[in-house]
């Protein structure tokens, strides 16, 4: 029986964690700082693992897609069927290209967004990953979302195509009439 026998000894063993908590809680603050970041400018950011074949995507990215991140797991193939219609084929041929080219990309693409069907315009850009034999092993990026930008863009190309225009069709000013 174990009450009966004499204790000659202990051994204790303790370790110091308080730099591993630090390091924790300022890892911590570093990820909520980018999310909230990244929430203000309206930019996801992505990483696809080619080996593992694993597509992530930030808090931000579902946002900007209007998805549930619970509902919706990112894929190379499901990221597709998110695209414009009239945009797939270019978006495909671009991140193709870039894959087979091992390049970075930079495009714009439309999406309507899956929670509320509005037409948003998206601003890409990725950059690729090789290992130490050139061999592609990950791409990663971002996406923001630029649709206001991009309409006041267009108003404004509009708006000086009609300037253009009337500036075309008024008298030249060595023509004018002397009074």
């Amino acid at each position: 029986n174990y009450n009966k026998r004499n204790v000659l000894g202990g051994l204790a063993a303790s370790r110091d964690i308080t730099k591993t908590k630090r390091d924790v809680e300022k890892k911590r603050k570093s990820q909520a700082a980018l999310a909230e970041a990244q929430h203000l400018a309206h930019i996801g950011s992505w990483e696809w693992d080619i080996a593992a074949s694993t597509l992530t995507w930030s808090d931000e990215m579902y946002r900007i897609y209007g998805l549930d991140p619970e509902k919706f797991t990112p894929s190379f193939e499901n990221f597709m069927e998110l695209i414009h219609p009239d945009d797939k084929e270019y978006v495909t041929k671009l991140v193709g290209d870039a894959y087979q080219q091992k390049k970075a990309i930079n495009y714009f693409h439309r999406i309507f967004r899956k929670n509320d069907n509005v037409l948003r315009v998206l601003s890409c850009h990725g950059n690729v990953t090789l290992d130490e034999k050139g061999n592609l092993i990950k791409m990663a990026g971002t996406g923001q979302e630029v649709t206001e930008a991009k309409q006041t863009e267009n108003a404004l190309a509009k708006e000086s195509k009609h300037l253009n225009s009337l500036q075309e069709r008024a008298i030249p000013s060595n023509d004018a009439i002397n009074i």
